[in-house]
């Protein structure tokens, strides 16, 4: 990348993050919160053929989230594979259209979402009827 696309990637991160004079500061000084909100700024402004994404749906407050939820939805467009591990089956209905289901470490069940969700809710709660 050149040093103009460098710049114009950190003004745009920069703004995306909403923190504003907070970024003069140094990073040991940020809550938990804005080191959410400007490592996600960074990870989706990338350009990847394939991005691997942990947890990133529970970014900031309900403002944030919808902008990054909008985030999300444009990187399908960039991006040929986006890989999400969350833990929220609406966000997984909203986002995905393949679902990998991991327990201990061992893929459980591939397929599609519906599928894929139904079964982890009956596994999860039995009363649940898929």
């Amino acid at each position: 990348m050149t040093e103009t696309g460098l710049k114009h990637k950190a003004d745009s991160v920069a703004a995306y993050t909403e923190l504003g004079d907070y970024l003069d500061l140094p990073l040991r000084t940020y809550s938990s919160g804005m080191r959410v909100r400007l490592a996600f700024a960074i990870s989706t402004a990338v350009e990847a053929d394939i991005l691997l994404l942990d947890e990133v749906l529970r970014v900031g407050d309900a403002s944030f989230q919808e902008k990054a939820n909008k985030r999300l939805q444009d990187l399908h467009a960039r991006a040929e594979i986006v890989v999400l591990a969350i833990h929220s089956s609406e966000a997984i209905r909203k986002t995905c259209n393949k679902t990998l289901w991991m327990e201990k470490g061992k893929a459980r069940m591939f397929g599609e979402v519906s599928e894929v969700l139904g079964e982890y809710e009956v596994a999860m709660n039995p009363r649940v009827v898929a």
